[in-house]
């Protein structure tokens, strides 16, 4: 075979080693404590209908597999995470007939509820049985919630999921822009922690989707801003939000028309709701559409409707007591979809001139962005700022307030013996360094901030943080040996780079000292001794003599050679 075929063939085989070990299923997980016990359960109210056993497997370590069958329990040892999978591609539950897991203790639940379908939760759509998820999770003490991130729903298929589950504070994302019949129907009914609702984003409605859907969570105080969908269904948003003692305000109801009951109880029983808006223009016949929707709310609020909306006052209609607004008297603020991840606004809708509005944009600074805000009206609207939050003055037109982020640029310094190839970079940026060889030291190491970088052929790299940067490095003086003839004696034998050195010479009988060297260099003697500094190499030191040259005088009778 050819071997660049072959190496072709090598790099895909690591790049799908590579892709498989980081894609690994998303798969539902509880985060159980020691000594819980989970159990799959089954509720049978007609033997005559489907009555399910879907297939469930369980893990610890993702690699090991058993099967979960109904009624047995498991009773985990440790603090863990229990992961599981199914394969149920045609159908799950039943709304006659239904399974559903018993959890001895509080515990968090997360990851994908659809790989109980498919195993891998690569579907989004839900099997088109009747009652998918039905009931799966009622009464469970779990705190928070899988991800439901099916965008093809079907029938009932998330009915009574999180019924009664008292403990959760943190409702899924919603994606499903087109529901079915009953598909939220009571889904968190009873949810007593949960405080915010999730988007509702769907446009095409069916009959009971929203039925009671959060009836009775006494904590919900902030609903979805806005309901889209134009044209209602039968019984589509009945009973939504009965009993939501603590919700103030109303989502927009974007609705033009009504349909059977499709808001009779909506708001029933929320004794603090003080505002609601809508966009139709007519009643329906003697009211049955909104029967009784906004019974004991609070005694007083801001009714919202077009201007062309009969006044009338009622539990059937607008609340006795409350005044009423027009959409064409007040402003809106638009946040493109770019800001509206970073920007946090109490309301944006509906508002009227004059009011105070204020808000606050996400701080990056530790991501090395600042922002940069910019309230738009027909000219640039001034702001009162206090570190992220934000206030301005409604003006007599919508507005659009925008933020835009730009990268911080952070100065990097280096020490004496290394570079950079430059002196200022924002955080992502790659920085090389330089660090050279130095006469007389070994290399040691070097760092940025602290941070160990890998040196190769004198140079590194590092990417960016958000914050300035100090590079130094680390070197280790070279030890030489400093070696002498018989007649200089050195203060040290062995020395580092730049070190002073005394060198001693002796004196020898007969002999003068005419010169010494170190490594060929002339020392300067004074006083029989003379110093240098160490160089970075090794020293041999030498010494050269001259015989002393003396007279021979005789007398007349001797006569010398």
């Amino acid at each position: 075979m050819n071997k660049i075929i072959q190496l072709i063939i090598i790099l895909l085989s690591i790049t799908n080693i590579a892709f498989a070990q980081s894609d690994e299923p998303d798969y539902l997980c509880f985060e159980v404590k020691t000594g819980t016990s989970i159990t799959l359960k089954r509720e049978i109210t007609n033997e005559r209908t489907y009555i399910p056993n879907p297939k469930i497997q369980y893990s610890y370590d993702k690699e090991t597999w058993l099967d979960m069958s109904i009624l047995k329990t498991i009773t985990v040892e440790d603090d863990c995470c229990l992961y599981l999978k199914g394969n149920n591609p045609m159908k799950f539950n039943s709304i006659s007939n239904y399974v559903y897991f018993v959890v001895s203790e509080s515990f968090k639940c997360s990851g994908n509820i659809m790989t109980l379908i498919d195993e891998t939760g690569e579907t989004t759509e839900i099997p088109s049985w009747t009652g998918c998820f039905y009931g799966l999770f009622n009464n469970c003490p779990l705190t928070t919630a899988p991800k439901l991130p099916a965008t093809t729903l079907s029938n009932n298929c998330y009915e009574n999921m999180f019924l009664n589950c008292t403990l959760l504070e943190t409702a899924p994302d919603l994606p499903a822009t087109s529901l079915t019949g009953f598909c939220y129907r009571r889904m968190f009914c009873g949810c007593t922690s949960l405080e915010i609702a999730p988007k509702l984003p769907a446009t095409n409605l069916a009959s009971c989707c929203y039925s009671y859907m959060f009836a009775g969570c006494t904590n919900l105080r902030i609903a979805p801003e806005e309901l889209p969908a134009t044209t209602l269904e039968d019984l589509c948003y009945q009973g939504m939000f009965s009993s939501c003692t603590n919700l103030i305000k109303a989502p927009k109801i974007s609705a033009t028309q009504f349909a059977i009951q499709s808001c009779n109880r909506m708001f029933i029983y929320c004794n603090n709701l003080s505002y609601i808006s809508v966009n139709f223009e007519a009643w329906s016949t003697n009211n049955p559409d909104t029967e009784k929707w906004v019974t004991d709310v609070s005694p007083t609020g801001t009714f919202v409707c077009p201007k062309s909306l009969p006044e009338k006052h009622s539990v059937y209609s607008i609340p006795t007591g409350w005044n009423v607004k027009y959409i064409e008297d007040l402003k809106n603020i638009t946040i493109p979809e770019t800001s509206k991840p970073y920007i946090t606004i109490s309301e944006t809708m509906e508002i009227e001139s004059g009011s105070e509005i204020s808000f606050s944009v996400t701080d990056r600074t530790d991501e090395g962005y600042t922002a940069t805000v910019t309230i738009q009206g027909t000219e640039e609207i001034e702001t009162t700022k206090s570190g992220n939050d934000y206030t301005f003055t409604m003006p007599e037109e919508d507005v659009t307030i925008s933020v835009t982020y730009t990268p911080i640029t952070y100065s990097i310094t280096t020490d004496d013996f290394s570079s950079a190839d430059k002196t200022e970079a924002s955080a992502g940026d790659k920085v090389t360094v330089t660090i050279p060889d130095r006469n007389g030291y070994n290399f040691v190491s070097a760092k940025y901030n602290g941070n160990d970088l890998t040196v190769s052929n004198k140079t590194a790299e590092f990417t960016m943080p958000a914050k300035n940067v100090s590079i130094t490095t680390t070197y280790t003086p070279i030890e030489y040996t400093i070696t002498s003839d018989q007649y200089s004696t050195p203060s040290k034998t062995k020395a580092n780079v730049g070190d002073e050195i005394t060198v001693t010479f002796s004196q020898r009988d007969g002999y003068t000292l005419s010169s010494a060297k170190f490594n060929n260099t002339a020392l300067t003697i004074s006083n029989n001794a003379a110093t240098f500094t160490m160089p970075a190499k090794n020293v041999s030191i030498t010494t050269t003599y001259t015989p002393i040259e003396y007279t021979i005088t005789s007398d007349q009778y001797s006569t010398p050679s």
